[in-house]
C-alpha cells in the first residue's frame, strides 16, 4: 500500500481489526491474521500514511501468536508484603476529612524499601506476577499460558541497568497524603533527592484497577527510574477509595478526575516542577481516566497510554461492567451517557493532546482493539500519536516495558522544551547520547 508503515519483521492486517476484539483473544485460530508484510497491508487505521501518524508493529512472523498476559500494572497481586507495608504507612485510624486547599501536602514519607534487591529478584517477581495471573484469567473462565523464564530475562534489560535501576542512586520514593474535595487522599512522589535551583518537567501516572485493587506500586517501574533519570518528577494518585484515601472509588466520576487534576498545584508548591511541562502516563484504567482528562482540556503536553480501557463496554469480560457502574457516581442519573463518558473510542477525535499508545495482542484485560479505535479516532482528528502494538505481549507490556518507556521518553521529548524557548532540554541532549 502506497505510503503504508510497517515494521521490518510484519504488519497488522485489516481483517485482525475487524474481527470481534474480545474473541480473538480466546481463538488461538484468529492470530493466523498475523502474516509476514508480503501477505498483508496496513489499512487497519484506514487510508495512507500521514506525516503525523507513526503506526508500528512488533512481531515475529516465526512465532505464533499466544493469549498471555500479566498484571496491572507492576502486579496486582504480587509481594503482598510490600503492599501491607504501603497499607500501614498510609492507612492506620481512619482518616478525617480536610479542610486544607485543594492540592495541599499533608503527609510525607518514604516508601517501603524495595523487596528487589538483585536481578535474580526481579526475575522471581516477575515470575510471581505472571503466575497469578494465570489464575485470575483461569478464574474468569479465559486462559492465559505462562511466559517461560527465559522470554522472562530476554523481556529485562541488560543485568547492569537493572541493577543500576535497583540501586536507585540520586533519587527517592516518598509516600504522601493531598487535599482534594475535601478529602485526604494518598499519592507517591517519586524525585531526585537534590532539588535546589531545579526546575523539572512533570510526569503523573494513572494507575489501573479500582479501590484497593491494583493501587500503584512504590517499586513500579524500578521507582520510575528510568524516567527519574531523564529528568522528570513522577506523581501518582491512589484515587478516592483507594489504599490511604478517604472517600469511595467512583471509577472515572467528577472525583477522580479531580484527585487528579490536584495535584498540579501540590507539584507547584513543591518548588523544583515546572508544571507547565506536565505529561501523562496512564495504565488500563488509568488510560481511560487520561483520555477524559484529555477531552477536557486538562494542561498536558503529551500522553503515554499502555493497555488503555478506550470502553467500559467491554464484552470480554462480562463481569466487570456491574461492579464499575455501581462504582460511578453518575450511572443511576444517566447510566448510557455515564458509560459513554468513558468510553474514549466514541470520542477520540476530540482529543487534541499529543498521544502515544501501546497494547499487547495478548491482552485479556483490555483488549486491543481498544488502542486500535483509539488510534482511529486521533488519526480522523490530526492528532499527532503514535501506536505501538507488540505481538503476544501482556497487559502490562511484560515483554516490551524497557522499550516502552524510551519510546515514551523520545515522544514526550518532541513536546517538552528547556524554559519554554523551543530549545531541547539538557536531559533529552543526555537521553539522546544514552537512551536508556
Amino acid at each position: 500500500m502506497p505510503g503504508a508503515r510497517a515494521s521490518a519483521n510484519g504488519c497488522f492486517c485489516d481483517e485482525f481489526s475487524r474481527s470481534n476484539g474480545s474473541r480473538s483473544f480466546r481463538n488461538a485460530a484468529r492470530y493466523s491474521l498475523w502474516r509476514p508484510v508480503s501477505a498483508c497491508v496496513t489499512t487497519a487505521i484506514g487510508g495512507a500514511y500521514e506525516p503525523h501518524l507513526h503506526f508500528l508493529f512488533h512481531q515475529d512472523p516465526a512465532v505464533a501468536c499466544r493469549p498471555i498476559d500479566t498484571v496491572e500494572g507492576a502486579g496486582m497481586s504480587r509481594n503482598l508484603l510490600l503492599l501491607f507495608s504501603l497499607l500501614c504507612l498510609t492507612a492506620g485510624p481512619a482518616l478525617a476529612h480536610t479542610d486544607a486547599p485543594d492540592g495541599t501536602l499533608l503527609s510525607s514519607k518514604p516508601c517501603p524499601p524495595n523487596p528487589n534487591r538483585s536481578y535474580e529478584d526481579v526475575v522471581r517477581m516477575m515470575r510471581t506476577n505472571l503466575d497469578s495471573e494465570v489464575e485470575a484469567a483461569r478464574a474468569e473462565n479465559l486462559v492465559m499460558p505462562p511466559i517461560s523464564d527465559a522470554q522472562l530475562t530476554a523481556a529485562l534489560s541488560d543485568r547492569a541497568r537493572v541493577e543500576e535501576g535497583l540501586a536507585y542512586r540520586g533519587f527517592e520514593c516518598r509516600v504522601i497524603s493531598y487535599a482534594s474535595g475535601g478529602l485526604r487522599i494518598a499519592g507517591l512522589l517519586w524525585k531526585p533527592i537534590e532539588t535546589e535551583g531545579k526546575r523539572l518537567p512533570l510526569l503523573i501516572a494513572l494507575r489501573g484497577g479500582n479501590n484497593k485493587f491494583g493501587p500503584m506500586q512504590p517499586w513500579m517501574y524500578q521507582g520510575w527510574y528510568a524516567i527519574l533519570k531523564a529528568g522528570y518528577v513522577v506523581l501518582a494518585t491512589q484515587y478516592r477509595g483507594g489504599p490511604g484515601s478517604d472517600g469511595a472509588d467512583g471509577f472515572g466520576s467528577r472525583g477522580d478526575l479531580d484527585d487528579v487534576r490536584n495535584l498540579v498545584p501540590l507539584a507547584q508548591a513543591l518548588g523544583y516542577v515546572d508544571t507547565s511541562q506536565t505529561f501523562v502516563f496512564g495504565g488500563s484504567r488509568g488510560g481511560m481516566q487520561a483520555y477524559m482528562l484529555a477531552r477536557e482540556g486538562f494542561p498536558m503536553r503529551a500522553m503515554a497510554i499502555r493497555a488503555g480501557a478506550g470502553s467500559v463496554r467491554d464484552a470480554n469480560r462480562p463481569k466487570l461492567m456491574p461492579m464499575q457502574a455501581r462504582m460511578m457516581t453518575d450511572y443511576a442519573a444517566d447510566p448510557e451517557a455515564a458509560l459513554d463518558r468513558r468510553s474514549a473510542i466514541l470520542w477520540a477525535d476530540e482529543i487534541k493532546v499529543p498521544t502515544i499508545l501501546f497494547h499487547g495482542t495478548a491482552d485479556w484485560r483490555v483488549p486491543v482493539k481498544d488502542a486500535l479505535d483509539v488510534a482511529r479516532g486521533l488519526n480522523k482528528a490530526g492528532t499527532p500519536f503514535a501506536l505501538h502494538i507488540y505481538e503476544g505481549d501482556t497487559h502490562s507490556m511484560t515483554l516490551n516495558a524497557p522499550d516502552m518507556i524510551v519510546r515514551t521518553l523520545a515522544f514526550f521529548e518532541q513536546y517538552r522544551t528547556a524554559d519554554g524557548d523551543g530549545a531541547k532540554s539538557p536531559q533529552a541532549e543526555a537521553a539522546d547520547a544514552d537512551p536508556r
